[in-house]
């Protein structure tokens, strides 16, 4: 079975090239028997054309079977689709409902997406201590993006009692990760003044509320 398996794969892969429509039949039929993980990597590899024909029609359909299997991460995936129009009519608002469910489950990328959208305002009213809140989640969770926005919103007072030492001490996480926009702020500001903080907020804000 797995070498059957391998050589499945591997024809997949000499004929992705070609358009062609294949997939790994052992994963095939966990999807089709209801593997929420198994139809959570078939929208993977339908989304980037990894082995098969790139289709975001087929990534949103197996993302969706997933998704309402449970998964959090084709939950996450599915919010994706249609944030951005891939596969599917655009709606933020399923996008929204997608990412709070994912979010529900724990899932550190829909907790610091929608954490996001409450800190700017986007697709949702403006909400500090929502931003907050789902930015702590995610932070807790070791998500990068999610500590340097937690740090910045501890820097400036928002949604929070403002506090230099917990800024640094979430930037610092973010920047021990790689995050580059954290590193520049701890070594272009001092924490220590605190109208420095909110004045490191406003200058980096394009930068660091990019969409994830």
């Amino acid at each position: 079975m797995k070498k059957m398996l391998q050589m499945t794969v591997a024809t997949c892969l000499l004929l992705a090239a070609g358009r062609a429509h294949c997939q790994p039949t052992e994963m095939l039929e966990k999807a089709r028997h209801g593997d929420s993980r198994a139809q959570h990597k078939l929208g993977q590899m339908y989304e980037a054309g990894q082995g098969v024909a790139q289709s975001d029609r087929s990534a949103v359909q197996w993302y969706r079977r997933a998704a309402e299997r449970g998964l959090p991460e084709a939950q996450t995936a599915l919010a994706s689709m249609y944030s951005n129009g891939q596969g599917v009519m655009a709606s933020e608002a399923q996008a929204l409902a997608w990412y709070r469910r994912a979010a529900n489950q724990g899932n550190a990328l829909a907790q610091f997406t929608l954490g996001s959208k409450y800190e700017r305002g986007i697709d949702v009213d403006r909400d500090d201590r929502e931003a907050v809140k789902w930015l702590q989640l995610a932070a807790n969770q070791g998500h990068a993006k999610a500590q340097n926005h937690l740090g910045l919103m501890y820097a400036s007072g928002r949604g929070v009692v403002q506090d230099a030492s917990q800024a640094v001490k979430w930037l610092q996480r973010a920047a021990d990760q790689g995050d580059a926009v954290a590193r520049q702020i701890l070594t272009t500001e001092d924490f220590a003044h605190q109208d420095a903080a909110p004045n490191a907020q406003r200058r980096i804000a394009c930068d660091s509320c990019a969409a994830p």
